[in-house]
């Protein structure tokens, strides 16, 4: 009789596989940091700072094991979260990227004029085209604005959540796990929003996943 599965074998190969996808995930992580604009470098680096911050209260307060792996895992999940954010904020912001609304606007406007007024058929229909275009690139504009805002939103969110977090540490004796207070964390964000980083980032998000549990042992007659 042979094991079909086993799960000693299941865990040390899950092991090695998780090992190796938290290296990839460390060395891809840290390309996208270096791709940041310095303003948002600064910016992820305070993030870190607080972060390392409300860890050392924890360690200093002899806080349990398990509740500073907890608790540092969690902080993890926050400063990816952060860097996705600075991340679609520098996609968003890009000044390559960005249309002048007020030109739009203009052009707009002259359009507008010129079909309340006596076209021919064929010119009608072009500058409508064009109109319609306009249009849809000042909706576009407004959806980029908008979200730009949400992110920035996300951001100050953040810093007041790891505020608030080490506030806690700080006044607790005993502090307890803050998985619970970081639900910033499970903030999803559309894959757009991070342009030439997008597949980059869903290979690190998958990094964060569960681990797998190991496959029951079942016996194969020999």
């Amino acid at each position: 009789m042979a094991l079909v599965s086993n799960v000693r074998f299941c865990r040390v190969v899950d092991a090695e596989r998780l090992t190796t996808e938290q290296v990839d995930a460390g060395e891809q992580r840290a390309a996208l940091v270096r791709e940041l604009t310095p303003t948002s470098r600064e910016r992820l680096n305070a993030v870190e700072a607080r972060i390392v911050r409300i860890l050392s209260v924890y360690r200093a307060q002899q806080a349990e094991d398990y509740v500073v792996t907890e608790t540092a895992q969690a902080l993890e999940r926050v400063g990816w979260v952060a860097l996705k954010l600075l991340i679609a904020r520098d996609h968003l912001a890009d000044p390559t990227q960005t249309v002048d609304v007020s030109t739009l606007k203009r052009q707009a406007a002259v359009l507008d004029r010129e079909l309340a007024g006596e076209l021919a058929g064929s010119l009608r229909e072009s500058k409508a085209a064009t109109r319609e275009l306009l249009t849809r690139r000042l909706e576009a504009c407004e959806r980029r604005a908008q979200a730009l805002a949400e992110v920035e939103a996300d951001l100050a969110r953040t810093d007041a959540q790891l505020d608030l977090a080490l506030d806690r540490a700080a006044l607790a004796e005993r502090p307890s796990a803050i998985t619970a207070h970081l639900d910033l964390a499970g903030r999803m964000l559309d894959g757009s929003l991070f342009g030439d980083a997008e597949n980059t980032v869903a290979a690190i998000e998958r990094s964060f996943a569960p681990t797998p549990t190991p496959v029951t042992p079942t016996k194969e007659t020999a």
